[in-house]
C-alpha cells in the first residue's frame, strides 16, 4: 500500500478531531493559538469529522469555539469532573451527556 493510500485509510477511520485545552487557553485572545485552533477545526470539517474541544474554562473560549462551529465542548465552564452517577442529574438540567 502506498503512503497516500495509507493516509486515506487512516483519515477515513476517524470520526472526530480533538482540540486540547492548551490550544484553546488563549484562543479568545489574539495569539497563535487562534490560528492553530481554527486550522484544526477547518481541517476536521473538510474531512467531515466532528470536533471535540476539551478544557473549556471561560465564556470567551466557548464563544470562540461556537463561532467556529466546534460541535462538542466540555470543561470546568460547565462542571468539574463528576462521578458517573451524576449523569442523570445533568441530563435533567439540560446537558447533553455522553453515556
Amino acid at each position: 500500500m502506498d503512503s497516500r493510500a495509507r493516509l486515506n485509510h487512516h483519515i477515513y477511520t476517524l470520526s472526530c478531531a480533538g482540540v486540547i485545552r492548551n490550544a484553546i487557553s488563549d484562543a479568545a485572545n489574539e495569539s497563535d493559538d487562534i490560528v492553530i485552533t481554527r486550522a484544526i477545526i477547518n481541517l476536521a470539517h473538510i474531512l467531515n469529522l466532528s470536533v471535540v474541544a476539551e478544557g473549556m474554562e471561560t465564556q470567551g473560549q466557548l464563544d470562540f469555539l461556537m463561532a467556529h462551529h466546534c460541535e462538542t465542548v466540555h470543561g470546568f465552564l460547565f462542571s468539574p469532573p463528576l462521578p458517573a452517577e451524576s449523569k442523570p442529574a445533568l441530563l435533567q438540567r439540560g446537558f447533553d451527556v455522553a453515556m
